[in-house]
């Protein structure tokens, strides 16, 4: 009997060593899975804020070049006054077109294909803004209100 209550609590002890080995392994497993998610949430949050330089960059040579436009329509007599402004509207309308085709290539549900989807999805309102605004100025260019 009293052999028996001995195995019982060294079958009990070894039980509890387990027990504890397995939590120190599930949180250092789970300390892991935090850490690799965090250098994942910091390599596209440092992707999203290039992808946000380069919209701010494509809105800043567009502006420069609208700008270029309204300073060369006088100095330009055998061109049309919207000759340029359609130029910027077809190449604004083909990198449309790119950034349709790249959301489309986007595939899953994971917190980076949302964030990279959401980035895309803010260039593209950018450069429909963008193309907005030189249809009303070739609208003004040939006097249409």
């Amino acid at each position: 009997m009293i052999k028996s209550i001995g195995l019982l609590a060294n079958n009990s002890f070894s039980n509890n060593k387990n027990v504890q080995t397995n939590s120190v392994l599930d949180h250092e497993t789970e300390s892991q899975y935090l850490a690799n998610n965090q250098v994942a949430a910091e390599a596209i949050s440092r992707s999203l804020a290039g992808d946000t330089v380069d919209i701010s960059n494509e809105a800043m040579e567009t502006q420069a070049l609208a700008k270029q436009n309204e300073t060369n329509k006088s100095s330009r007599s055998d061109e049309e006054p919207g000759d340029l402004i359609d130029q910027l509207i077809e190449e604004l309308q083909e990198k449309i077109e790119k950034v349709k085709q790249e959301i489309a290539k986007v595939v899953g549900d994971s917190e980076s294909a949302q964030l990279q989807r959401k980035a895309l999805e803010t260039q593209m309102m950018v450069l429909h803004s963008q193309l907005l605004t030189l249809v009303n100025k070739k609208a003004e260019a040939l006097g249409v209100k």
